[in-house]
């Protein structure tokens, strides 16, 4: 019979887990969908097709083409889901939680103003790794010519292009583009669960019951 540990309900150790489960499913995400991310920037730059982008880079360089400045999006990547769901976990258990809010205040709009919150924040924190990131995707293949950048000369490259508000260019739509994608993500995630009749303390409550009524216990 499985055994099963039941998980603490502290928000901080919550908050803690929820990050590290969004870190390793994140880096498992990112192998596999940064050569569609790299194909995707090179054609809102280049007017190309997405699949003549795609061509383009394997034909060039192969796998190497396809993964094009990775250290710089995966140093983007992963902490950005870390931070985000950590975050989410950490506010909606203290400024959003349920014995906080009001009763006036629905569920879904606590679950989408921790979520975003979360999102604006983490995109504050980052937005300068991801202007960097999308500088050195789109110049890595100026002139016909393949070029890697290492993290240091594509930061340098865009602040001599603008100082440091280049680092910010979009941050309005960007930050707006983050609130609303995570908002309506873990809303709608939550929504369905309970829907489903899905809840996750009792789930936890019901596998604690399970351990203690193993024979094996």
């Amino acid at each position: 019979m499985i055994k099963y540990k039941r998980i603490s309900t502290s928000f901080m150790h919550q908050a803690y887990i929820d990050a590290l489960s969004a870190l390793g499913a994140t880096a498992a995400n990112g192998l596999m969908l940064y050569p569609f991310d790299v194909a995707k920037h090179r054609t809102q730059n280049s007017g190309k097709t997405f699949f003549k982008e795609l061509e383009f880079l394997t034909k060039t360089k192969g796998i190497r083409g396809l993964y094009t400045n990775f250290t710089l999006g995966i140093a983007n990547l992963l902490p950005s889901r870390f931070i985000t769901f950590g975050l989410y976990s950490y506010y909606r258990n203290t400024i959003f939680s349920d014995d906080k809010m009001p009763d006036s205040v629905p569920i879904w709009l606590r679950d989408f103003s921790a979520s975003g919150l979360a999102a604006v924040t983490k995109y504050g924190i980052l937005c300068p790794l991801d202007r960097t990131k999308i500088w050195a995707q789109t110049h890595a293949f100026d002139h016909g010519q393949f070029k890697v950048f290492r993290p240091g000369q594509a930061f340098q490259a865009v602040y001599q292009e603008g100082g440091l508000k280049e680092f910010y260019r979009g941050f309005g739509v960007g930050a707006s583009k983050s609130l609303i994608g995570m908002g309506t993500y873990i809303t709608a995630r939550n929504s369905f669960e309970r829907l489903f009749g899905i809840d996750k303390e009792s789930l936890r409550s019901e596998e604690h019951t399970s351990e203690l009524q193993s024979p094996d216990h």
